[in-house]
């Protein structure tokens, strides 16, 4: 009778311990996926802002002060590459094995991620981070968004405490001819191609190029945070930083940005040429009556 129930015991036993050990490693399994979607999370966070500094400068990521987006074709192909290999990776990841709360985090990501891939298809950029204009490689510039608008978006956002920050500022003003070089290479080809924006989306940006290239560099928004200086700054560092900031836009940006300012008004003819027999409303600016 002793035997019988311990036989019992032990049975009972082994049908309360079996539920907890499946528990117990259906716990760790969550668990480990957790971690492996959290740690994907956080490496493809911290590649998005070294491929876009301009977006890692606006959420104060570190160390991306000093560069632009790299808009060659070498480096447009290599974000699209990293877009590929991002969707393959998460979805390497079971999402299943993820709590409800992840589980929406990865469906939300897939989406973001499988939309920009989508809009590979219509020369959007690879970015997953939406924004109210999608930017665009084959027409790059309009009024609402590009690189006449951007760069003094970008300048304005940065630090401006230390030495250092302005050297920062000084050092993205250096390259910035470069940025504005590989945005008019995108705007030619555009063209080249056929894809120009309205002449509406058009119609703004003239001036405000020319809004950003006065005669009077100090009056430029993109030399702005050289019109004023944190309290105690040293004035000897004031001056030597005014005096480059004037020397690197008189020869080298107020130049660059004369350059694009001619291409994007004929990218504006262009669309004229092409959109005035079906809609001529698209080029006088008015809607006409139908």
């Amino acid at each position: 009778m002793r035997t019988l129930v311990m036989l019992a015991f032990a049975a009972g036993s082994a049908l309360f311990v079996m539920p907890l050990l499946a528990i117990a490693h259906a716990s760790s399994g969550s668990a480990e996926a957790t971690r492996r979607f959290r740690a994907y999370l956080d490496e493809d966070w911290k590649r998005w802002m070294q491929e876009y500094p301009e977006t890692a400068t606006s959420v104060g990521f570190p160390g991306q002060n000093r560069r632009w987006r790299d808009d060659s074709r070498e480096g447009i192909e290599a974000r699209i590459r990293h877009l590929h290999e991002s969707l393959a990776k998460l979805k390497s990841i079971s999402r299943d094995a993820l709590p409800a709360e992840e589980q929406l985090n990865y469906d939300l990501y897939q989406e973001l991620l499988e939309t920009t891939e989508e809009g590979l298809r219509y020369g959007d950029d690879p970015v997953p981070f939406r924004e109210v204009v999608p930017g665009n490689f084959w027409m790059p510039i309009t009024q609402m968004g590009g690189i006449q608008q951007g760069a003094a978006e970008t300048i304005a956002a940065m630090p401006r405490r230390t030495v250092a920050d302005y050297e920062d500022i000084l050092a993205r003003l250096e390259t910035l001819p470069k940025k504005v070089e590989q945005n008019l290479v995108l705007l030619q080809e555009g063209m080249k191609e056929g894809y120009t924006p309205p002449k509406l989306m058009l119609r703004d940006v003239p001036k405000q190029i020319a809004d950003l290239i006065p005669a009077d560099p100090m009056r430029s928004p993109l030399l702005e945070p050289f019109t004023e200086f944190p309290a105690g700054f040293p004035e000897a560092e004031r001056i030597r930083l005014i005096d480059r900031a004037k020397k690197i836009y008189a020869s080298a940006v107020a130049p660059a940005f004369q350059k694009l300012q001619p291409a994007a008004n004929r990218s504006r003819q262009q669309h004229c040429r092409m959109a005035r027999r079906r809609m001529p409303f698209m080029c006088t600016g008015k809607l006409q009556r139908i």
